[in-house]
């Protein structure tokens, strides 16, 4: 296990690198992705505001919160950009230089991804999970439920994540055939 870490360490700080390296750009896109969570959430406000009932469908306003909230953060960090980097690296002819390391291909842009999303999490993802645990402890739920549904939402977000970076890997092979994605 220490030996597969000091093999792929490199290439979780090139995608923490990768991220920050140009750094009004990755703070724009995370208040873009913060705007939309809120644009859902006002949308959702008129329509409880327009509505006589206070449940909508068996929901609250306090449940179309945390379900934004739930959806901005694992759309966020279940996305994968994984194809895109490899048609542009097919495309540029830089891939040979990936395929010529002693280390699995998927693996590199896996680590790669997991360096990006580790950011993306603790500046995005952590603060908004926060407010939603708070959210539950502060309506009344027990503190222990609360913690064990977070850690069985945070393994399901990292299954669904490497559901969609697997997937995205083989849509990206078909850059090889296809020379453009």
């Amino acid at each position: 296990m220490v030996k597969l870490w000091r093999r792929y360490k490199p290439f979780i700080n090139a995608g923490i690198q990768e991220l920050i390296t140009y750094r009004v750009n990755f703070i724009l896109y995370r208040i873009g992705d913060v705007m939309g969570a809120f644009v859902a959430f006002y949308i959702w406000k008129a329509v409880f505001d327009s509505s006589q009932e206070s449940l909508i469908q068996d929901f609250s306003m306090a449940d179309i919160t945390i379900y934004i909230i739930m959806s901005f953060v694992t759309n966020l960090l279940t996305r994968s950009d994984s194809s895109f980097m490899i048609g542009e690296e097919v495309k540029d002819g830089s891939i040979i230089m990936r395929l010529l390391r002693p280390m699995h291909f998927a693996a590199s842009y896996l680590f790669t991804e997991i360096g990006s999303k580790w950011l993306i999490f603790i500046s995005v993802g952590l603060p908004f999970l926060s407010v939603i645990v708070l959210m539950k402890i502060f309506s009344g739920q027990a503190v222990l439920e609360v913690l064990g549904l977070t850690l069985i939402y945070l393994f399901s977000l990292t299954l669904a994540y490497l559901i969609n970076f697997f997937f995205n890997i083989c849509f990206g092979f078909s850059a090889f055939v296809f020379k453009n994605l």
